[in-house]
């Protein structure tokens, strides 16, 4: 039944997306937020899974590689340059990345 599903909901995105060729409408903006939304959920899960999961976390805890934990906190820092308060800890990490 699942296949039976998404293969509707896949003919009706399909519609949705060549009713572009008529005019823009509300269907094709539907069907182009939903395909922005999934792929950009997609890339964002599978880059957590490789990043943290495969490249981290697995290291660390079956290898002891302890130290990826200093690594992992510069790299959170970076994400402080979108905080206005704050920006100045992103200095820290790039100041890194400039050495290695």
């Amino acid at each position: 039944m699942e296949g039976f599903l998404g293969a509707w909901v896949a003919v009706g995105l399909t519609l949705f997306i060549y009713s572009f060729l008529y005019k823009d409408n509300p269907f094709f903006k539907l069907a182009e937020h939903l395909y922005v939304g999934v792929s950009m959920g997609y890339t964002i899960v599978r880059i957590y899974y490789d990043t943290m999961v495969k490249s981290l976390y697995q290291p660390m805890v079956s290898e002891d590689k302890w130290w990826l934990v200093i690594a992992a906190l510069l790299g959170l820092l970076m994400l402080t340059r979108f905080i206005p308060k704050i920006t100045w800890l992103a200095r820290w990490s790039f100041s890194f990345v400039g050495v290695f």
